[in-house]
């Protein structure tokens, strides 16, 4: 079951049929999408994100749509961990925030947040991230969340046709020994009831 996450400023609530027109809205802007996919790519609508959503959810994993404390009803971007495919047993980092959002420090807070609930209270040995090789904003923020740059893949979500990625991992073993993004976490974990 995925947990409500919360950071100083902002909630991480597991994602709704109800956040899939906002994300899809997002994945419509030019400016959001430059290094993830073309605008107009299905999988990026709200059909192609319904088939993806909710399918490890009871691993505790998926996707949260993050808001401000202070704004509970307003979207402003998501995170994830997901699964990669293709056989492989690592969990993917996946954050995407509003154009509008950018700059203002959510994606860091977010992504700590979630990233305790993957070490603490998943246990998981790693965490992954695939991003374009020119997104400086996410290298920059994989290097100050304490993720170290392994050899660039694809991967199987960016690209027709498919690029090499630069590939990033945190170990659960940085993250205990006191990572920077362990280090400035204040989460709080609270499970919906059902």
């Amino acid at each position: 079951m995925q947990p409500v996450l919360t950071s100083e400023r902002l909630i991480l609530r597991p994602r709704t049929m109800a956040d899939l027109q906002p994300i899809a809205a997002m994945n419509a802007d030019p400016e959001v999408m430059r290094y993830i996919a073309p605008v107009g790519d299905p999988l990026m609508g709200v059909e192609g994100l319904a088939r993806r959503s909710f399918t490890h959810v009871e691993q505790g994993l998926g996707y949260w749509s993050v808001s401000h404390r202070d704004a509970p009803e307003a979207f402003l971007g998501y995170v994830g961990l997901i699964p990669q495919r293709e056989g492989r047993a690592e969990i993917e980092l996946s954050y995407r925030f509003e154009a509008r959002n950018w700059g203002q420090g959510y994606a860091a807070e977010a992504v700590r947040s979630l990233l305790g609930h993957g070490f603490d209270a998943l246990a998981l040995r790693d965490i992954v991230i695939l991003t374009h090789p020119l997104n400086a904003a996410s290298l920059r923020l994989a290097e100050r969340l304490g993720f170290s740059r392994e050899a660039d893949r694809p991967s199987w979500m960016m690209g027709d046709p498919q690029f090499l990625c630069a590939f990033c991992r945190l170990t659960r073993a940085a993250w205990l020994a006191g990572s920077p993004a362990r280090a400035r976490s204040s989460d709080r974990i609270s499970y919906p009831v059902r």
